[in-house]
């Protein structure tokens, strides 16, 4: 082994790239015993597309400890490119402990793919959630799945739950993407949608505004991506204390298009603390401006 850490080491000098691979793919396929072991554990240490596409070979080898020592360095593998391999590895096998190893790692490299579209980890975990995995396995991936901000991801948590013995796991899960979910609810508005983000940022020094004239039907929408119950909502505009509805409607609704029924309406304010009359089901609360404030604009701090 320490061998084969030499060669590694020394190949990982050789320029130009292709050099590197050559030889020590070589000696894998030639290599017989505990060497040709050795050096199919150092795959995971050279990375790259050829050793990735080595290990997908090997994996499919019918010598039992070769397939088993493949398998194992793909494990180990540090790079996202490998998931693919991973879960296509985990569909076609039907060792227990490889399965288990292959979402531990599945989990690992999921939690390094943060920059990757929530879309596509999902259809990662969707694909993971197909193979029909042992329940072990399963609660890996419910719990890798409850690391995702999403509510495609609770739909997800919710279909694994259907099975009594992964019950606790989805509810912890589903707790988990919930509290995420809920710290940065997503907005809508009929004005000044590029500064949307700032009235959700932490900062009280920056702002979302209309950036025109406070008029009747100017709306600002709150979506807590999921069915609950509202009890009130907060604006905090005292950093920009005139720039307020001077008075306002509220509607709760299942619908971003159909805000339903006024639940209430009010009188603005530089801080304004709402609190509905009785809890409201819905998963949108929309707050409509009914006042005119020509040389005022509405804005969000926080």
């Amino acid at each position: 082994k320490e061998a084969v850490r030499s060669v590694i080491r020394i190949g990982r000098e050789v320029t130009p790239e292709q050099s590197r691979w050559d030889p020590y793919l070589a000696a894998v396929d030639e290599c017989t015993g505990d060497v040709k072991l050795a050096f199919i554990a150092g795959l995971a240490e050279m990375g790259g597309a050829d050793s990735l596409a080595a290990l997908k070979d090997l994996i499919s080898s019918p010598d039992t400890d070769v397939a088993d020592a493949a398998v194992r360095t793909l494990c180990r593998w540090d790079g996202t490119e490998g998931i693919d391999l991973i879960l296509g590895t985990a569909e076609a096998s039907t060792d227990k402990v490889h399965r288990i190893l292959l979402m531990r790692a599945f989990s690992r490299l999921l939690g390094m793919a943060g920059n990757a579209p929530v879309e596509e980890r999902l259809s990662w975990c969707q694909r993971a959630m197909d193979i029909g995995l042992e329940t072990e396995a399963m609660r890996l991936l419910i719990s890798t799945i409850g690391n995702i901000e999403s509510p495609l991801a609770l739909d997800l948590v919710g279909r694994a739950g259907t099975n009594p013995e992964l019950k606790t796991d989805a509810e912890v899960a589903a707790g988990q993407i919930k509290q995420r979910l809920l710290r940065f609810p997503g907005l809508t508005a009929s004005h000044g949608q590029a500064s949307l983000r700032l009235a959700t940022d932490g900062d009280d020094t920056t702002r979302w505004t209309t950036e025109a004239s406070v008029e009747p039907g100017m709306w600002l929408q709150i979506d807590m991506h999921m069915n609950g119950a509202f009890v009130g909502f907060s604006l905090d505009t005292q950093a920009s204390p005139d720039d307020f509805p001077p008075t306002f409607e509220v509607f709760v609704s299942e619908s971003p298009d159909a805000p339903g029924q006024t639940v209430m309406s009010g009188t603005g304010a530089a801080l304004l603390d709402v609190k509905l009359p009785e809890p409201k089901a819905g998963r949108y609360l929309r707050i409509v401006n009914t006042g005119t404030r020509a040389d005022k604009w509405w804005s969000v701090h926080e």
